[in-house]
This record gives C-alpha cells, structure tokens and sequence, in this order.
C-alpha cells in the first residue's frame, strides 16, 4: 500500500484474502505500470464491451489501458467480465504478457 499500487476496499479494509476481480486486476497492474514509468504507447485499439457500464468508475481507465495494452483482454469478444473473479489461467496469462512488455 505504501507505493500506491493497492489501495483499500472501502471502510478504511484492505481485504487481502478476498479474491479479485478482473476490474480490481486491472487496476492494479494499471498502478504497478504508472508507479515503474511505463509509457502509455497502446498496441490495440479500445474495445467496446457490452457490459463497459458494469465496470466500476475506479477501473474504467485501468481496464481500458490494460485491455489497449494487450494485458488483460475481454472475457470473450464482447464483455469484459469486470466482477468476475479471475481464474489461475488468467493471473498466469496477464502475468505472461505483462512480463513481455
């Protein structure tokens, strides 16, 4: 918390053992780049999801830059998913493609 990259929940908690959702994902792989000085030099353009409205104020920056990014992509070719939880699967792919850029 102390670098910026995780912030709390709300109500002053931190939630550390709840599970995360793929709009909480973004945001904080959204922080991590800001804090280590990525560029924002996008590789697609933005995506327009069904349920964009689903996606909470907080997130919608960080999931559009990931998903521009070619970080996290859609959970399928229309809808993002911002508060379902992500699987191992998709931690272990966003991890891989974060790694690449």
């Amino acid at each position: 918390m102390e670098n910026g990259i995780a912030k709390g929940v709300g109500d002053n908690s931190f939630a550390p053992e709840e599970k995360i959702t793929r709009q909480d994902m973004a945001v904080l792989l959204y922080n991590y780049m800001q804090g280590a000085g990525w560029g924002d030099t996008a590789e697609n353009a933005a995506a327009a999801f069904a349920d964009a409205v689903d996606i909470a104020d907080y997130a919608a920056q960080a999931v559009s830059t990931m998903q521009r990014h070619g970080i996290i992509n859609g959970k399928t070719s229309t809808t993002f998913g911002p508060r379902d939880t992500a699987t191992r699967a998709e931690a272990a792919t966003i991890l891989a493609r974060l790694s690449r850029g």
